[in-house]
């Protein structure tokens, strides 16, 4: 079976194809803080968010940070944000979420990687639903 060529430029070397977003996230730690941060985009298997220096260390404690992302002691948050969908229009999804990396984009701005964890059936294809409309090309 032949398989189409992608342009370097283009090719997506992740698992999961993501899809550009663009929402306020809501993310609630397991010691009650919640902060709002910036949604980037979208993939079956998480997302990626934006948030300052500020929000970071309230997501990710002391110990953790030091630890640099331990697997057995993984970063938990709950993240709410909302969807467009053709057939529902927007639509909050809940999920409880690993925070997988960060990056450093500039002094006080932060890219954040958070893989799901929980996701209802609902949600899901709804997540579905909202990647197939959204990808490009």
């Amino acid at each position: 079976m032949a398989t189409a060529e992608i342009p370097m430029t283009e090719r997506n070397l992740r698992h999961h194809l993501r899809v550009e977003a663009t929402a306020p996230v809501t993310l609630s730690t397991s010691g009650g803080d919640t902060r709002t941060c910036e949604l980037v985009n979208l993939s079956r298997q998480g997302l990626m968010i934006a948030c300052d220096r500020e929000t970071l260390e309230i997501l990710i404690p002391r110990r953790q940070r030091e630890a640099l992302f331990a697997p057995l002691d993984p970063v938990c948050v709950s993240a709410t944000f909302p969807i467009n969908l053709s057939t529902e229009g927007a639509v909050p999804l809940c999920a409880a979420c690993h925070i997988v990396y960060t990056r450093r984009l500039a002094r006080d701005r932060f890219h954040v990687g958070l893989h799901f964890e929980s996701l209802s059936v609902v949600d899901r294809m709804r997540l579905e639903q909202f990647i197939a409309e959204h990808k490009p090309g």
